[in-house]
């Protein structure tokens, strides 16, 4: 689209078309309609040529019968260079659009390839964070079970020791009450005996 814009036929061809038309065409098609504005222009060209040959009339103005061909091989050269001009630009052209295209499909296979690049890296990335996620969690969980198991020992030994605490305290306890009962009986008796003395 860029060869074609730079030179003043490609300009005047597509001043011709809007800028929706553009987007609907690909290189090739906008290279096919040029070619066929080209073919029509050639022809109109060599319809004024025939037209200007009539008009002027060289061969009536020729005075004498050897200028004749001379005339003639004038127009023939004249539209022999018209011909070569157009299938020279037309050559230009063509391959201006040829190159488009092939730069065109080379970027687009090289965004292809840097968005597949970059779905792997970011494919890579959410692996990678979905491992290291894991593995915190696996630690977060073992750590939270020993400390689990930690406490449930701790109460297990602290409940130990307030059962033994308890017997402990009942057995003094016990202890305390016979001694009392013992004392109380002992007092008892000793009172008994010194009333029966007397």
């Amino acid at each position: 689209m860029q060869q074609i814009s730079r030179t003043s036929r490609g300009q005047k061809f597509l001043k011709k078309l809007d800028e929706d038309e553009i987007k609907k065409l690909d290189a090739e098609q906008i290279a096919a309609r040029e070619m066929e504005e080209m073919q029509k222009e050639r022809k109109e060209t060599l319809q004024k040529l025939k037209s200007q040959e009539k008009k002027v009339d060289y061969l009536e103005r020729a005075k004498r019968s050897e200028e004749i061909p001379l005339v003639l091989e004038a127009i023939e050269e004249k539209t022999e260079r018209a011909k070569r001009l157009w299938e020279q630009q037309e050559a230009e052209r063509i391959r201006a659009a040829i190159e488009e295209r092939n730069r065109m499909m080379a970027d687009r296979e090289r965004l292809a390839k840097m968005q597949e690049a970059a779905s792997g890296f970011l494919e890579r990335i959410m692996v990678n964070r979905k491992q290291l996620y894991m593995e915190k969690l696996a630690g977060y969980e073992a750590k939270l079970e020993q400390e689990r198991s930690k406490r449930l020992l701790q109460r297990k030994i602290r409940r130990k020791i307030e059962r033994r605490l308890q017997w402990e305290r009942y057995i003094i306890e016990s202890a305390e009450k016979k001694r009392a009962e013992e004392e109380r009986k002992r007092m008892e008796e000793e009172r008994r005996r010194g009333l029966s003395e007397k």
